[in-house]
């Protein structure tokens, strides 16, 4: 039961990580759109560029919260880094729940 929990709550401070990070996103892509009245394609390029950039960082930063997580209740195996073992383990959850 202590696992499920500690799983539910990591899992819901990924999700307001995630949520704070693309509303600061989106606030600031309009706040863009605002100083720029080009319709350019270049300024959607370096739109796409920063916004990209900015939730893969905040992907890296749940990784951690997993690492930290995976650390503190012993879930890593005992010879691998609670890092390397995070990084390892989520990109394999997320294509196990992509499909049906």
């Amino acid at each position: 039961m202590l696992q499920l929990f500690t799983g539910i709550v990591v899992s819901i401070f990924c999700v307001c990580i995630h949520a704070a990070i693309t509303t600061i996103v989106v606030h600031a892509a309009h706040g863009a759109a605002g100083c720029f009245k080009s319709n350019s394609g270049l300024l959607l390029i370096a739109t796409m560029i920063v916004t990209v950039t900015v939730l893969m960082l905040a992907h890296i930063s749940e990784v951690v919260v997993w690492a930290v997580a995976y650390n503190l209740v012993g879930a890593a195996p005992e010879d691998a880094d609670g890092l390397y073992f995070a990084l390892s383990i989520t990109p394999r959850l997320a294509m196990a729940t992509s499909f049906p």
